[in-house]
């Protein structure tokens, strides 16, 4: 019978590891409501949780009277955005290039806001594109009339603007 005592007490070990749990799940949700009430009591309020966020300030609110086809739904952009995208994608790149070489080499065509180089997750090594935020949409239109095909260290560049994202699985998550 010691196999039998031994199922016994791994049970009551489960049973107990379950109760602390849930208490430790009920401390962290009476913490939530506390802070929740003191962001209330000092003037930080968000919209409720059942309350629909209200419409952007550049998006006009929706009249479900009228009717729209999809050339006439409203667009809506990010405020640090502007509707013709300053986004760059710049393929083929050379791995000895970093952030400040790519930099300069898309200021002689106007402002650099940002570089982004991806890099592989594995070996923290570029992975040969880049993303490149320039100052203004037709900075950026300049860039890639400029830079698109040219040679630089040996590799023929691809300028083009950044496509969205998709959203999808990521990591091999999802794949048979």
């Amino acid at each position: 019978m010691p196999t039998n005592q031994k199922m016994t007490s791994n049970k009551r070990q489960r049973e107990q590891d379950q109760k602390e749990r849930a208490a430790e799940r009920i401390a962290r949700r009476s913490e939530r409501k506390a802070r929740a009430a003191a962001r209330l009591a000092s003037g930080q309020v968000g919209p409720q949780i059942a309350e629909p966020a209200p419409p952007p300030r550049d998006v006009p609110p929706h009249d479900p009277t009228a009717s729209t086809t999809p050339s006439e739904t409203p667009v809506r952009v990010r405020p640090d955005q502007s509707p013709t995208t300053r986004r760059l994608y710049v393929g083929n790149l050379s791995y000895n290039m970093d952030a400040n070489s790519i930099a300069s080499l898309f200021a002689q065509h106007g402002q650099v806001a940002d570089v982004h180089i991806v890099l592989d997750q594995v070996s923290r090594r570029p992975r040969g594109f880049a993303f490149v935020t320039m100052g203004s949409s037709a900075e950026a239109q300049a860039a890639i009339t400029q830079l698109d095909g040219q040679n630089v260290d040996g590799r023929t560049l691809r300028v083009n603007q950044a496509e969205a994202r998709e959203s999808g699985p990521s990591m091999g998550r999802g794949r048979y």
